[in-house]
């Protein structure tokens, strides 16, 4: 019985509306809501105005998506991603297309870092 006390014992706990929303470029933004170093496992909710979208990039690393609000996809014609769909991104180039309404989304990535790219699909080098 011990085990399962220590457990509830070490359970971090956030509430997330205490985290600050923080731009991430034209219509979009996020609240980091967890980083584990050791792991490199991030915690983020990104929230996306109408028509908002990314540029391309790939992830070196698992991406998984919960979306809670709105309708987003891969692909500008079919915004299939709607409240309770779960996504495993692909490491492969793509790029994020927002619907007509505000979507919100939870993603679980790591390890490793999303590499922009060029419409070609080649890494683009990061500033030192």
């Amino acid at each position: 019985m011990d085990a399962i006390k220590d457990l509830v014992v070490n359970t971090l706990h956030k509430n997330i509306e205490d985290i600050p929303w923080m731009p991430a470029g034209p219509g979009m933004e996020y609240r980091q809501i967890h980083s584990d170093e050791e792991s490199g496992i991030n915690v983020a909710q990104m929230r996306a105005q109408p028509f908002a979208t990314t540029g391309f990039h790939r992830h070196e690393g698992m991406v998984l998506g919960i979306t809670t609000r709105g309708a987003w996809s891969h692909d500008p014609s079919d915004y299939c991603y709607k409240p309770g769909s779960f996504i495993a991104e692909p490491k492969e180039v793509h790029r994020f297309f927002n619907g007509p309404d505000v979507s919100e989304v939870f993603f679980i990535a790591g390890p490793g870092d999303m590499v922009p790219c060029d419409e070609d699909g080649n890494d683009i080098p990061r500033e030192e």
